[in-house]
């Protein structure tokens, strides 16, 4: 299997978790806006991590409904735009990678999240890398060259980068696609109402907001057109949630 290597090093330690809290820090103790430790560690497994969730989500429940949702996701995804080299920004536990993966064999995915627990879940694969996506990345092939993608996904992921930092995560996604490549994601059009996760939601922004945000850097929305399980042509959209954006674009230079 292809080794793919992330070579900024000083990008390597994603962000520590604040003992008995659901919160992390960097390098220097200070909180960190947008984290979310639990938030990652969907599955079930020998070294499953006991983790504090709402109490109304349980985690065998909740596993089986994101592997059932994440295939159907993944089967459409190449469906509608035939990827071979797929990098997941803020992967959580590496579940829609791992369907991509399983429903063609041939696609290289990357995948990328801070939570440092995550190379513990059974979705991720060797090319699953500890990094923030709000600091410099390198991918590079094992030729040393760098490693572009045609296909850039994000679930839930830009709207706990907060806005002073998301350019950094917009540069690397320009730094490592070409023009002509997809970026395709979602994020909450919400924010917490609970004062102790006021933080996680940082960067919230309309669907209108985020083409807008996008557009500057040189990626153009586009509407994906697929039939729906009656044969009719409709908007395709991830179907992750209604208060969600879903956003597709293009890169044109």
């Amino acid at each position: 299997m292809r080794q793919i290597y992330q070579h900024n090093k000083e990008n390597t330690t994603g962000i520590s978790r604040i003992e008995g809290t659901d919160f992390g820090k960097d390098e220097q103790g200070n909180q960190i806006e947008g984290f979310q430790y639990h938030d990652a560690l969907w599955w079930t497994a020998s070294d499953s991590i006991d983790t504090p969730r709402p109490p109304t989500l349980e985690l065998e429940e909740t596993t089986q409904y994101f592997e059932g949702l994440f295939s159907h996701i993944a089967r459409s995804l190449i469906s509608v735009f035939k990827p071979v080299r797929v990098l997941e920004l803020g992967c959580g536990n590496g579940m829609l990678s791992y369907f991509l993966r399983q429903h063609d064999p041939g696609i290289i995915t990357v995948t990328v999240d801070a939570n440092q627990d995550v190379h513990r879940s059974p979705y991720v694969d060797h090319n699953h890398f500890l990094a923030r996506t709000d600091k410099p990345l390198d991918f590079r092939d094992e030729n040393n060259n760098p490693f572009k993608f045609d296909l850039v996904i994000s679930l839930e992921h830009f709207e706990h980068i907060a806005e002073d930092a998301f350019e950094v995560l917009m540069e690397n996604i320009d730094k490592h696609t070409v023009p002509g490549s997809i970026l395709a994601f979602t994020a909450a059009a919400w924010g917490y109402d609970l004062a102790e996760q006021e933080h996680v939601h940082c960067n919230v922004k309309t669907e209108d907001e985020w083409e807008k945000y996008i557009s500057a850097y040189e990626f153009k929305p586009i509407t994906i057109r697929a039939r729906d399980h009656n044969g009719k042509i409709t908007r395709w959209r991830f179907g992750r949630a209604a208060d969600t954006a879903d956003i597709f674009a293009q890169k044109i230079k």
